[in-house]
């Protein structure tokens, strides 16, 4: 538990540290001209746009990226295909090393 005093002195030095005051992000300066608004997490919509611009914007997204990815994976596949045939081919007994077993 803490107790409310030492919370206090934290947050009051560290206000201080900042040298500006809470809530000064601009350190003294006017900011004219500029709108800012926020909007609350819980007014947002979570799945606004998602049935009709998501998934259009996700099948151009990947057109656009398959060029850039497929070979890569296309050449992984091959290295791995590759080690999975030499691994299991090499676990195969060769008939000539034993042709002079009794």
């Amino acid at each position: 538990k803490t107790r409310p005093e030492v919370t206090k002195m934290v947050a009051a030095s560290a206000i201080r540290a900042s040298g500006h005051g809470f809530g000064n992000l601009l350190r003294g300066r006017k900011a004219r001209g500029t709108v800012t608004f926020t909007l609350s997490a819980l007014e947002q919509k979570a799945l606004a746009g998602v049935g009709a611009k998501g998934l259009a914007n996700m099948f151009r997204r990947l057109g656009e990226n398959a060029p850039f990815v497929i070979p890569g994976i296309m050449s992984a596949f091959c290295v791995i295909h590759f080690g999975q045939e030499a691994f299991d081919n090499n676990l195969r007994k060769r008939e000539a090393d034993f042709a002079n077993d009794q």
